[in-house]
């Protein structure tokens, strides 16, 4: 497969049966879906989420004393649960075999993705998102998250960042290598098995988040010309929707500073 072409999901899948010989029920939507389903249910059942019900409240009631009042959720209600969809999904798995593989034509580090077999290397399959009014709330959250998810996650401590790219204008905390094991259905013989899976938990401010949802097709968009943005001059276009994306972003990071800088000192 020709990775400087644009992605055309059917040859890619002919490629994934064809040369990487992957079995075509694995490519089957519904089977994704069974699968995803069924990871959801059992993540929602865990310990672990049932202890971050638990403390909801309780943390964020712990931020708004600190904060003299200030609130830190952005809504009273746990967030959704969500999954990533089949499209989407199998188009990471493209960009992970063939775009961003710098191995290609050879499989990359680790092996080929294959699609409904590596939910512990795609990590954001099932994953949830938290919103908070302020940018000093995205740090604390995190944090406080963490804890909880080391005290189940004890055979791999949990990856949290505070991610900032810089050509994408995004902000955001990401945390990664929430590790479970899930039963799930089994297309290739009868019955189920057991597949380690990643869940991921994001959490960025409120601000951020209306902005990621009106320019959300923009960031879709970029993901396939990435490796190809520095031989372009969208910095200096004004007119370039990327260029709207990665400096919208900015300024309003900056605006989010401001607004806790000035929040503290009114009440310092």
């Amino acid at each position: 497969m020709d990775k400087s072409k644009k992605y055309n999901e059917r040859e890619y899948i002919s490629w994934l049966i064809n040369e990487v010989k992957v079995p075509r029920v694995l490519l089957d939507e519904r089977y994704y879906n069974e699968i995803t389903q069924a990871m959801k249910k059992t993540f929602m059942e865990s310990n672990l989420w049932l202890e971050i019900k638990d403390n909801y409240r309780e943390i964020g009631s712990n931020y708004e004393l600190m904060n003299k009042g200030y609130k830190l959720y952005q809504s009273e209600e746990l967030p959704e649960i969500k999954l990533k969809g089949f499209k989407s999904y199998i188009n990471k798995t493209y960009r992970k075999n063939i775009l961003h593989n710098e191995n290609y034509p050879e499989e990359p580090d680790g092996g080929w993705y294959i699609p409904n077999r590596t939910f512990d290397r795609i990590k954001d399959t099932v994953r949830t998102l938290f919103v908070v009014k302020y940018m000093d709330g995205v740090p604390y959250l995190t944090n406080r998250l963490e804890e909880i998810i080391d005290k189940h996650n004890k055979d791999i401590k949990c990856e949290a960042s505070l991610e900032a790219k810089m050509d994408e204008g995004y902000y955001a905390a990401h945390i990664d290598n929430i590790c479970c094991v899930f039963e799930v259905p089994d297309r290739v013989e009868i019955g189920t098995i057991k597949i380690k899976g990643s869940i991921e938990i994001q959490i960025t401010t409120q601000i951020q988040e209306v902005i990621r949802k009106l320019l959300h097709k923009y960031y879709d968009e970029k993901k396939e010309k990435i490796g190809k943005l520095n031989n372009e001059n969208w910095r200096w276009n004004s007119k370039n929707d990327i260029f709207s994306v990665n400096y919208l972003g900015h300024i309003l990071h900056y605006i989010e500073g401001m607004i806790v800088e000035i929040r503290d000192k009114k009440e310092s």
